[in-house]
């Protein structure tokens, strides 16, 4: 049974007041479109407070700065948020045009959304300078500050978030926010996702400003 104290006031309700079990599962039917619905704003949301900030606090030509978002509700790993500087190397064997940067990324492991995590994403490496590259970049991120804890093949640094992985149960906070265009889940994810880009935007400059100039 849930611990949740709400599900279980609603089940003895229904229990109670059978009458009400039609209106019960167009609730339920309904949930999952309406879930999408605020998370997609709030993502977007997301996006333009990232973007804001981002303008007006780091360095370089604003028009260099590349922020913008997917939301795709029913796949895991496929609703996120990116940022990039300028127009790096492409990795030209890649199909898929924004996998041919490496970015700093916002993403959802699982439906919901939920499981986010952040970090840097690189593209496979396809040849063997590829790789040197994609080395060289795991290299820079430590040398510029930025020791996440996690790794994996697209990654070369990622973490889960302390909090805030589950957007379900936050749904009227993440209202009221897109609302007021401010608050702490907001500023949770804006000001981590700055701290990430400071150290892996140059990081990333660097590396890959080497390959493109070859």
């Amino acid at each position: 049974m849930s611990k949740n104290p709400d599900v279980r006031f609603v089940r003895d309700y229904l229990s109670k007041n059978p009458g009400q079990l039609h209106a019960a599962l167009a609730v339920h039917d309904a949930w999952p479109l309406v879930r999408d619905d605020i998370c997609k704003q709030f993502l977007e949301h997301l996006c333009k407070a990232v973007d804001d900030r981002i303008h007006k606090e780091m360095e370089g030509n604003a028009s260099n700065w590349n922020v913008y978002c997917r939301y795709v509700g029913d796949k895991p790993w496929a609703t996120q948020l990116f940022i990039r500087k300028g127009d790096r190397a492409r990795y030209d064997d890649i199909a898929d045009n924004l996998n041919k940067y490496s970015y700093v990324a916002l993403a959802s492991k699982g439906l919901g959304p939920k499981g986010w995590h952040w970090g840097v994403v690189t593209p496979k490496p396809m040849n063997e300078e590829e790789e040197m590259c994609r080395e060289n970049l795991s290299i820079a991120l430590k040398r510029h500050g930025l020791n996440l804890a996690k790794k994996s093949d697209s990654w070369p640094q990622w973490e889960y978030l302390s909090d805030y992985q589950t957007w379900d149960i936050i749904l009227p906070e993440l209202v009221e926010e897109c609302k007021r265009c401010d608050g702490s889940v907001t500023k949770f994810y804006v000001d981590g996702l700055l701290d990430i880009a400071r150290r892996a935007i140059p990081a990333i400059n660097e590396v890959e400003m080497v390959k493109e100039a070859k």
